[in-house]
């Protein structure tokens, strides 16, 4: 086995990949694959649906949960299955816009970042409200942790 290390960045741990031997026999299997188009548009938050309810606004957005098929995966025995992105929102102009972020923060997934096409370690959505909201709160079901609602309260206008 070989070792790849990589400084970490500031308030991270160090993080090695450790070549697997013969890593290259299962790369064969994969490596024509296609790339699955719809867990490339969730790394950056496109997979989602905005709901106009009574009360609040919601927006579901479907978070990835494979990761790209690359040799380095198989190479260095890395997570296939992603996990949930850490996700953050907030109301911006003056309650007309959420701002929603996710990211990645697996240490070494995040190494992969950067050397696989269309594998961002986060993404960021602006969605226009069609009116005034006042709160935002991100709601997780139990038993779904690639499903996020992003919950905004109508009501008026924050100034």
């Amino acid at each position: 086995m070989t070792d790849i290390a990589q400084a970490p960045e500031e308030g991270k741990e160090q993080t090695q990949w450790r070549e697997v031997e013969n890593w290259q026999l299962q790369w064969e299997q994969w490596k024509n694959q296609e790339e699955d188009l719809l867990e490339r548009s969730k790394r950056y938050g496109e997979v989602r649906r905005f709901f106009d309810e009574k009360d609040y606004y919601a927006l579901r957005v479907f978070l990835p949960q494979k990761t790209p098929l690359h040799p380095f995966v198989f190479q260095y025995d890395l997570p296939k299955t992603l996990p949930p992105y850490e996700i953050h929102a907030e109301l911006r102009d003056e309650g007309l816009t959420v701002w929603v972020t996710g990211r990645l923060r697996e240490a070494k997934l995040e190494k992969l970042c950067g050397h696989v096409n269309s594998f961002p370690d986060r993404f960021v959505i602006e969605y226009p409200l069609p009116s005034a909201a006042t709160e935002v709160e991100i709601a997780k079901e139990p038993g779904h942790p690639y499903q996020v609602d992003i919950i905004m309260k109508k009501g008026k206008s924050l100034s």
